[in-house]
């Protein structure tokens, strides 16, 4: 056992090298905040100014209020990040809100001014396994939805087609969407009055098929709903041509038709009234 006046003789020199140990396994160390610190005051306390000048147990006196200021400005820097993180989150949660309520806006003014009798709602669910065939809708019978309503989501100034309601229930009715490869429409090419039929793919895209040999539907040409059978109101916009080809079997032309709405990003839709005495629901 090391005696206490040994001890007490050479205390100087026995803080002196645990200091020296503390500073030099500092500076061999990662540079991080707490690190720089420990260097920082083992140099200042180790340096020859010091130690020579009788300095050195006075130093160690105030060592303690140092050392709890640099934990006490890393703490406090450390609730600041935090604020900031939190308030960043604010913003961005603010932002998407305000996008939402603008988008929603958007959607009841265009309503308003052209179908009067739809009602608004919101995409609650898809199915991950056929994400191009269905939506669920927050909307059924208690909100007057019918079965075969025409579903439409907005898009830049106008509303273009998405699907009908093809399940219903008391509170969500499921959409059948163009792109389901179940789903077949009359539609028109807007202008030249050719008739066809339009299939969906279970792709971003659909098919007019039975267009007229003799049609002069190109590139470019927009595809509105034609009306017929009492499903669909007359000259609502659905996409615009891409490709034209001839057929497999050769006697018609087909056309490969882009729908104006991403199937997959839409979140708001307006379902049309529909007076379920026009027409039989399709089977």
């Amino acid at each position: 056992m090391i005696p206490v006046e040994f001890v007490h003789h050479r205390r100087a020199g026995i803080l002196l090298l645990l200091f020296s140990v503390l500073a030099f396994t500092s500076m061999s160390s990662k540079v991080d905040p707490y690190v720089l610190g420990l260097k920082t005051i083992g140099w200042y306390i180790i340096s020859p100014e010091i130690v020579y000048t009788g300095r050195f147990f006075n130093q160690l006196d105030s060592l303690k209020g140092q050392i709890f200021r640099l934990f006490r400005v890393d703490g406090e820097n450390f609730l600041l990040r935090k604020e900031n993180s939190r308030l960043s989150k604010m913003e961005l949660e603010r932002n998407a809100l305000l996008e939402e309520n603008n988008h929603l806006r958007g959607l009841l003014d265009l309503k308003q001014k052209n179908f009067a009798e739809g009602v608004a709602a919101e995409v609650v669910g898809r199915d991950m396994r056929n994400w191009f065939q269905a939506v669920i809708l927050d909307k059924g019978e208690r909100a007057g939805i019918v079965l075969s309503a025409a579903v439409l989501a907005g898009m830049p100034g106008k509303f273009a087609l998405v699907g009908r309601v093809k399940e219903l229930s008391e509170t969500n009715c499921k959409v059948l969407l163009l792109t389901d490869a179940l789903s077949a429409e009359s539609a028109v090419v807007s202008g030249k009055g050719d008739v066809a039929l339009l299939v969906g793919q279970n792709k971003p895209w659909l098919i007019l098929n039975f267009l007229s040999p003799s049609s002069q539907v190109a590139d470019g040409d927009v595809i509105v709903t034609a009306g017929l059978g009492g499903i669909f109101p007359p000259d609502i916009p659905i996409g615009m041509v891409s490709d034209v080809y001839i057929s497999k079997d050769g006697y018609f032309k087909s056309a490969r038709v882009d729908p104006f709405n991403d199937f997959n990003s839409f979140r708001e839709v307006l379902i049309l009234h529909r007076d379920e005495k026009l027409g039989e629901e399709p089977k």
